[in-house]
């Protein structure tokens, strides 16, 4: 097996486990801590869930970052500088938007509304920007598809990734994430009329994925595998 084909399986292997667990490295002498969410109750739509900091070595919580009681979904990542974290939460039971909420006060501040839709896969590319997917909730008008954004935390500007604005989303998105290692975004995506297709013959069949990576601007794009 040569070295591109390792490069590849290690990748896809560590974006599917991103994809359960958002992945955040604290350093502190030989201790290393993981960001993770949980909840109390698996079984209810309007459950607690919680942000914390997991000491691997210890098996126990070390710290709470973040409590929310609307639901499932909820998904976070903390800036590079390690002082905001980005969460996804719902709106008046509609819309999932994009917050920050600064580490050090715990002031909460919402980036985006009135989106008619749901942002997910949420990552840092610096301490200033963020990546993550749309899903409009007008499938109708905006096709049945995601979009990739990058939006600025400071002036709540935002430019589009991967397709091209005024046009239908065709892509359903498993994973992205940045990944500051390389400086490049990974993808896992498919065509979505294939995501969406009706079971055939009493058999849901499983759409076919691809694993891209591309440069913070959208450009570049290279399939890695599938």
């Amino acid at each position: 097996m040569n070295i591109a084909r390792k490069f590849v399986i290690f990748l896809f292997i560590f974006i599917l486990f991103g994809f359960l667990i958002i992945i955040y490295n604290f350093q502190n002498k030989s201790d290393t801590y993981v960001l993770a969410t949980i909840s109390n109750d698996s079984n209810q739509i309007h459950q607690q869930r919680k942000i914390v900091l997991l000491d691997l070595n210890k098996n126990k919580i070390i710290k709470e970052l973040y409590s929310y009681n609307e639901g499932h979904t909820l998904e976070a990542a903390v800036s590079p500088d390690k002082r905001k974290l980005a969460v996804n939460k719902w709106t008046n039971h509609m819309d999932l938007n994009l917050f920050t909420i600064d580490l050090n006060t715990g002031k909460e501040f919402q980036l985006t509304n009135n989106i008619n839709g749901e942002i997910e896969r949420i990552s840092w590319i610096n301490n200033d920007e963020i990546l993550y997917t749309f899903t409009s909730h007008n499938p109708k008008k905006d096709g049945l598809g995601t979009l990739i954004y990058v939006i600025n935390t400071k002036t709540g500007r935002r430019r589009l990734i991967d397709g091209i604005e005024g046009l239908k989303a065709i892509y359903w998105y498993n994973t992205v994430k940045y990944i500051p290692q390389i400086k490049k975004i990974v993808m896992v995506r498919g065509l979505a009329d294939d995501f969406f297709k009706p079971a055939i013959n009493d058999t849901i069949h499983a759409p076919r994925n691809q694993l891209y990576l591309c440069d913070i601007n959208g450009k570049n794009q290279k399939k890695l595998c599938c």
